[in-house]
């Protein structure tokens, strides 16, 4: 058995490391941000000893919670150039999709299909029929109360937190990602024009 992280491909192409699952997966994901066009593949080797193994993607339909089309962020997986199967169709969470069979040693490839943010967090591999489970981290209780709660560290947000703060509201500022700033951030750089 091997899991490959897909952040940890030897060549992501032009698919990006996005980080905005972190808190759900534990770890960053290959993304095909291509605004429509398809990106370069993301690859990697995978050397193994002989026999058969079946592959399992990490991933997610994240169109599917509009329930209609063809989910967006279609790709492929592709061994030595082969394609084994059709990948971002499982549904709305981020879960195992089954993404094929390989024979021992291989050049793996993701291939965007869409450009319109295909989806990959890793890569397991297994010579038996175990397929991975998602283990999800039970939901507790934040045992403090608050007067204020503001739900997003973008500019607005932290703004209206710290005015918060200052005028002696008990205030707690919740961001899912890990830095501040949301789409001006050093981050995301939407609002930067692109620059650093």
């Amino acid at each position: 058995k091997r899991f490959i992280p897909a952040a940890a491909f030897e060549e992501h192409g032009g698919w990006v490391v996005e980080t905005q699952s972190i808190e759900t997966l534990g770890s960053s994901y290959l993304m095909a941000h291509g605004l429509g066009k398809p990106v370069a593949d993301a690859e990697t080797y995978v050397e193994l000893p002989g026999g058969n193994y079946r592959i399992y993607a990490l991933t997610r339909d994240w169109t599917a919670v509009w329930g209609r089309g063809k989910p967006a962020g279609r790709f492929e997986l592709r061994a030595d150039g082969k394609p084994l199967a059709l990948l971002g169709t499982n549904g709305s969470d981020w879960d195992w999709q089954f993404a094929g069979e390989i024979h021992g040693s291989a050049k793996l490839s993701l291939h965007d299909l869409t450009g319109f943010n295909g989806r990959c967090a890793g890569l397991f591999l297994t010579d038996s029929d175990d397929k991975p489970e998602i283990i999800e981290e039970p939901i507790t209780d934040f045992p403090e109360e608050f007067d204020f709660i503001d739900a997003g560290g973008g500019v607005a947000g932290v703004c209206t937190a710290l005015a918060a703060v200052r005028s002696g509201v008990k205030t707690l500022l919740v961001e899912d990602r890990g830095v501040l700033g949301g789409c001006n951030s050093s981050e995301v750089r939407v609002s930067m024009g692109g620059q650093p």
